[in-house]
């Protein structure tokens, strides 16, 4: 099995189904037409890949060596791509309700948005996520919750808060400085 092809195997999980499973010890054992191996540039025909806790352990050819017990995932006609990774998301937002319409729901319902909006992200080829800014720790609870298995979703690297200036882009009050409400993590000065 070759090096560079391991390297270059970190195949979109959406077609899987890895991340967030809940029996991490599984084996599965993924072939497809071809595997996209980055690191060449090239295409490999008939692949397999092995995926064990979740995680890529080793690419050949089909035909190779299959773990005994490992689940078969055929992917006929299909190509296996390196997952992306996004490095500027909002899973607790919805482009459709932002501003001051994003008042009129509970903070409880931007929960339950980005538990959706992380299996969406999955589903669209996205292994791992940078997600900047979040209220109430958000993010870091659905993080736990996927990396826990209770929920699918990509890997995410959490900011946990957004800092940012009193009526500025980050401040989730959505008032102007002038108004006495404040968002704790806002900062007007270096003092």
């Amino acid at each position: 099995m070759r090096k560079g092809i391991q390297i270059a195997a970190l195949m979109t999980s959406a077609a899987m189904g890895l991340a967030g499973a809940a029996n991490a010890a599984e084996v599965k054992a993924v072939s497809a037409a071809r595997l996209l191996d980055v690191a060449s540039g090239k295409y490999v025909d008939n692949p397999l890949v092995i995926v064990t806790d979740g995680r890529i352990t080793a690419v050949g050819k089909k035909g190779d060596a299959v773990p005994a017990g490992a689940v078969a995932i055929d992917l006929p006609g299909a190509t296996l791509l390196p997952g992306l990774i996004d490095m500027h998301v909002h899973l607790d937002s919805l482009a459709e309700i932002g501003g001051y319409n994003s008042l009129e729901y509970s903070d409880r319902f931007w929960s339950v948005v980005q538990t959706a909006n992380a299996k969406k992200t999955l589903e669209a080829g996205f292994t791992t996520v940078r997600n900047v800014g979040a209220a109430d720790y958000d993010d870091v609870g659905l993080r736990e919750a996927i990396d826990a298995g209770y929920v699918p979703g990509p890997r995410i690297v959490t900011a946990a808060i957004s800092f940012g200036a009193t009526g500025g882009h980050c401040d989730s009050t959505f008032f102007p400085p002038s108004m006495d409400q404040k968002n704790p993590f806002n900062s007007d000065s270096p003092d």
